[in-house]
């Protein structure tokens, strides 16, 4: 994947030390700081962001972690 630094280093930020946090909040706050959906995603895979859903009867939520679980 490309690396954008600027994307990748505002995602680290964003979620360091946070625990597990919804991706649907995340990619609204990128999207207001002009990164796109998939730099958001090349940042993730390059980063080894963590990924897991609930699914739950009123619809399923993915979140995310950039620390090791």
């Amino acid at each position: 994947m490309p690396r954008n630094t600027k994307c990748e280093d505002w995602l680290w930020k964003r979620l360091h030390g946070k625990g597990w946090v919804d991706c649907g909040r995340v990619r609204r706050e990128a999207q207001e700081q002009g990164f796109s959906k998939s730099g958001m995603k090349a940042a993730r895979k390059n980063l080894g962001i963590s990924t897991c859903h609930e699914d739950l009867a009123s619809g399923e939520t993915w979140y995310w972690r950039a620390d090791p679980v």
